[in-house]
């Protein structure tokens, strides 16, 4: 089972999107593939045209221990969206669950725990990580072997990215996991300059763990998720949806192969200094 979270304390990064397209482009390619919903805003949720009432069908009532509440299994929560892709959703009560495990040492390997007691395997698991870096985001590093960060083609892309790297650090030093970091462009506009240039940058601050694909702008992803739907089943032929099936592609490519390293060496060296809580 691959997993791969989406993570970015940044807004407006193109995280949601990713997640959302990724997974169901894997789907779409024959991969058997799950979607879990790790943000209290819910976006990718609503993003696939969720509407009915999940609050004690949510991945709050997977992770909670309150007994009222709790769901003994992820697969008592799934949606099927499509064929080879299925949701965990999420829910607003999942911005109390940091809460309900404060000091307790086990809370960091919650949502791996839940992954390794799925009673059929998923070949590709992407986890929608919060725009924050908390209790869910750690669960997600925590659980995952790769972390995709998209980065937008800003001026202000690469601000809080150290503070992530930061947070795998911990989790490298805590629990002898380190997942690998892979930075996507996106929002890219080819035509400009600027999108060159910070593309250069992208390349600079990740050296070669940068995916070869980039996610370019295109009105289609807004449409898209005011329908509720994906990319691929809005407007297959946009130049958006057809940049997720490529990095789909390159996924498989790199992780699918029987050979691929591409879950096994660490990722750059990191910086020292550690901002964030140690949830340990």
């Amino acid at each position: 089972m691959n997993v791969i979270c989406i993570s970015n304390q940044k807004g407006g990064c193109g995280k949601t999107t990713t997640a959302i397209n990724l997974a169901a482009s894997l789907a779409a390619a024959g991969k058997k593939s799950l979607l879990i919903d790790l943000d209290p805003q819910a976006h990718a949720t609503f993003g696939l045209g969720v509407r009915q009432d999940i609050s004690n069908s949510s991945m709050y009532n997977v992770l909670t221990e309150q007994p009222n509440k709790k769901r003994k299994f992820l697969e008592h929560i799934l949606i099927p969206i499509d064929d080879h892709l299925d949701l965990a959703p999420a829910h607003i009560l999942l911005s109390t669950i940091e809460q309900e495990f404060t000091n307790k040492d086990e809370s960091v390997s919650k949502l791996y725990e839940v992954l390794h007691s799925l009673s059929f395997p998923y070949e590709a698991v992407i986890i929608d990580c919060p725009p924050s870096l908390g209790f869910l985001t750690f669960n997600a590093l925590r659980a995952s072997q790769a972390v995709i960060v998209p980065v937008e083609l800003s001026s202000f892309s690469l601000m809080g990215v150290d503070k992530l790297l930061s947070m795998i650090e911990l989790i490298r030093v805590k629990l002898q996991h380190t997942p690998k970091v892979f930075a996507l462009p996106t929002l890219v506009d080819t035509r400009s300059n600027f999108s060159q240039h910070m593309i250069q940058e992208i390349k600079q601050a990740f050296g070669e763990q940068i995916l070869s694909s980039f996610i370019h702008q295109g009105v289609a992803v807004k449409e898209s998720q005011a329908k509720g739907a994906t990319l691929k089943n809005y407007k297959p032929k946009s130049k958006p949806a057809i940049d997720y099936e490529m990095l789909a592609q390159e996924i498989i490519n790199k992780a699918f192969s029987q050979s691929s390293s591409f879950f096994e060496s660490a990722p750059r060296s990191l910086p020292n200094e550690n901002p964030i809580r140690d949830f340990t």
